[in-house]
Formats: C-alpha cells, sequence, structure tokens
C-alpha cells in the first residue's frame, strides 16, 4: 500500500468521520488554493487529531514530522511507514529526518511541521523551536499556514473526552520560494512564528463559539495545579463541568465557552438555583496557567520552596532508546527534589543532567540520562507529568 493509496482511503473514512464528528469548516486565503506541490505545511497544535485535521484542506499527501514516540507499537510504526510519516526524536537535533524532509521536497511532495513541537496546555500558542526558520530556508520551498481555530476547546490536551463545538481550518500561505530566498532571517522567522500564533480564548470571545459536555472539566487537574485561593500545590481535583481544591474548598466551574467562573453556594432561601456563578480570578485556563508557571519559577528560586519535593505514589517505569519497543521495569514512587529525581531507592537521577524531557501525550513524562530514554507514565490524572516536566526545567534554569 503506497502514502497515496493510504491517504485517499483514509480521507473517505477516518476523513468524513472527522469532519462530521468535530463540524470542520475549511477557509482558505486566494493564494493556497493555487498551490501546487512542493510545499512546506505548518500548523499549530492542540489536538491529538491534528495530523489528520491539518491534512484535510489539501489534495496530496502531506507527510508529518512525527515523534518516534508514536512508532514504538509494531501496528502504529507500521501505519506511520506506509504513511511515509517521518520520525523525529523529540527535544533533540535529528539530522537523519532533515535529510528526509530534503528528499521529499525534491520529490514534488508535501511535508508538515508543527513547529511549537507539543501541544498546548492552554490553548495559547507555545515558542516556535529556534531550528525551524533554518530548516524552511534549508528546504526553499513554499509554505502555507493551517490555523485550527476551535481544535483546543474541541479536546483539550488534558482530555481524550471531545467537546461538541466547531472547528476551523484557516488556510494562509505564509511565504513564496522567492521570498524565502529574498527576505532576511529575522523576516523569515517573524513570519513563520505569526503563521501559528492562536489565542485559543480571545478567538473565542470574538466568535462566541461554544463546546458542550457535561465532563468537560474532567483531568483538567493534569495541567493545572496550583490552587489561586490558597496556594495549595497538586490539591485541585475535577468532577463533570467543574474541580474543586481538596484544602480550601475552592470551586470552579468550567463553561461551555471555555471560561472559567468562581462557584458559591447560594443560602438555603435561594431555591431556584444551588449555586452562584462569579468571575474568576484566572477567566480563563491559560490566564490561570500563566500564573502558576511564573510562582513555580519563584518558588524554585525560593531558599525553601514549597513545590518541593514533588511526589507521586506510583507509575509505570519504561526505558529504551528512539523508537525502539520499551521495556518495562516496573511501578516506581517518584520524589522530585532539587538535586534528584529518584524513582527506586537506588536509583536517583541528577536533575542537572535530565535532557530533552517532555510529555509525550498528556499522562507520559519522557528523558533521556546518559544515552538512555527513560519513560514514567502517570496513574492518576492529579499526578501530571505537565507539572514534573516545568519543575525539572525550572530547577535547571534557575
Amino acid at each position: 500500500m503506497t502514502p497515496r493509496v493510504l491517504y485517499t482511503l483514509l480521507r473517505y473514512t477516518l476523513g468524513v468521520w472527522l469532519r462530521w464528528r468535530f463540524r470542520v469548516r475549511i477557509v482558505y486565503d486566494r493564494r493556497s488554493r493555487a498551490l501546487r506541490p512542493p510545499y512546506v505545511v505548518l500548523a499549530n497544535h492542540v489536538n491529538f487529531w491534528d495530523p489528520f485535521l491539518v491534512a484535510m484542506p489539501f489534495g496530496p499527501p502531506v507527510h508529518f514530522i512525527a515523534a518516534d514516540g508514536n512508532f514504538r507499537g509494531h501496528l502504529m510504526r507500521r501505519l506511520m511507514v506506509f504513511a511515509g510519516t517521518i520520525p523525529k526524536a523529540k527535544a533533540k537535533n535529528d539530522l537523519e529526518s532533515i535529510r528526509t524532509l530534503q528528499r521529499f521536497i525534491a520529490e514534488r511532495k508535501v511535508v508538515g511541521i508543527f513547529p511549537e513541537g507539543q501541544r498546548s496546555w492552554d490553548g495559547t500558542s507555545r515558542e516556535v523551536l529556534p531550528g525551524t526558520p533554518k530548516l524552511i530556508r534549508l528546504l526553499g520551498a513554499p509554505v502555507v499556514s493551517v490555523i485550527l481555530r476551535g481544535g483546543y476547546l474541541s479536546t483539550p490536551r488534558w482530555t481524550k473526552r471531545l467537546h461538541r463545538g466547531v472547528l476551523e481550518l484557516s488556510v494562509t500561505t505564509v511565504l513564496t520560494r522567492e521570498e524565502i530566498s529574498h527576505l532576511s532571517k529575522e523576516e523569515v522567522t517573524h513570519r513563520i512564528a505569526s503563521s501559528v500564533t492562536h489565542d485559543e480564548s480571545q478567538w473565542q470571545r470574538a466568535t462566541g463559539a461554544l463546546f458542550f459536555d457535561p465532563r468537560r472539566a474532567e483531568h483538567i487537574e493534569t495541567a493545572l495545579f496550583l490552587c489561586p485561593e490558597c496556594g495549595s500545590w497538586d490539591a485541585l481535583r475535577s468532577h463533570g463541568a467543574t474541580f474543586t481544591c481538596t484544602v480550601c474548598g475552592a470551586r470552579t466551574w468550567h463553561a461551555p465557552s471555555g471560561a472559567l467562573y468562581h462557584v458559591a453556594a447560594t443560602p438555603p432561601q435561594a431555591r431556584h438555583h444551588a449555586h452562584s456563578y462569579h468571575h474568576h480570578r484566572f477567566p480563563t485556563v491559560a490566564a490561570w496557567n500563566a500564573w502558576q508557571l511564573q510562582r513555580l519559577r519563584e518558588d524554585i528560586a525560593a531558599p525553601d520552596p514549597a513545590a518541593l519535593p514533588y511526589r507521586v505514589p506510583a507509575a509505570d517505569f519504561l526505558t529504551g532508546f528512539r523508537s525502539r519497543v520499551l521495556r518495562p521495569r516496573g511501578t516506581v514512587a517518584l520524589e522530585l527534589s532539587r538535586e534528584h529525581l529518584r524513582l527506586t531507592a537506588a536509583l536517583a537521577l541528577p536533575v542537572a543532567e535530565l535532557t530533552a524531557i517532555h510529555v509525550q501525550y498528556a499522562h507520559q513524562l519522557e528523558f533521556y540520562h546518559r544515552g538512555r530514554l527513560y519513560v514514567l507514565r502517570m496513574r492518576r490524572p492529579e499526578d501530571s507529568a505537565y507539572r514534573l516536566e516545568e519543575t525539572v526545567l525550572a530547577i535547571q534554569r534557575r
């Protein structure tokens, strides 16, 4: 089976289902409709289904760069290879994947890149990986961008549930071949960064789009780990459309708009409504996340950080290398301090020596230490791989 045959099969099976399930709407600019291969597709990264959604507006197959972790299972490896997907070591330089991209462009194919590297946790764009502008100049092919509007609110990274709404794909030509060769490095960098920059909260307020699911706050504690009311770490627990701090009792409602509201109990005589909703100190997940990350960095820099030690009672422990099949090493209790990430009584890894740390999917922390890949799969939503990643990075930066 060739990539084009597989692509056509998926377009009329999975593609039809995704269009219906996400209620996809595609908007083109004039130049992007006339574009012919080879070219590069850039997109913001917000959703598990992004590669399939981003490919929808285009006739030829789009060969995406994907984290090598997606190639570890035998079935997924075969599907990825059939689709012509390009494996890349996450958070590491990878010369082999660059050569594959160059070959595909030379063969007049379409390649796809998510320049943020990881999916957004809060609906705002992450920084573009620093090597992306250099890669675009090296490939020398026209660049088109796809902005997924409504992709984050449809399926936030911290949940597997689909919140029913409308997802818009906005297709825009970013750079022509001539512009890549004539514009300065700074101008190319600016074009690329602005082409994938998106703030889901701002878009929602401008459009009034709503996304419905009775359990839309479920597992939000994977992304939010600091209570703004009492300052407690890792005390939030979700249920249905709300989540509550188990220390101070502060309760928050996640509205269909994605906005956050403080929930206050009303007096007993108010019979019509069990609760009243007030504007929250942080009206969106993005605002809350920006505050908690700043507080995390400040706390780690303090003499006696309240955020440490961070303990996870049970996580699946695996080792491997790149796309090789992972080897289970049992269950471990994690403890992160400023100096070490302790996995067992006999295994304490120096935090300063951890490299290429990132979250794969939503609950799986991956990093390298002295050439070996370590994988930790959280068993509970309140044990946040995102919190672990950001804490390690804060320690390394201080």
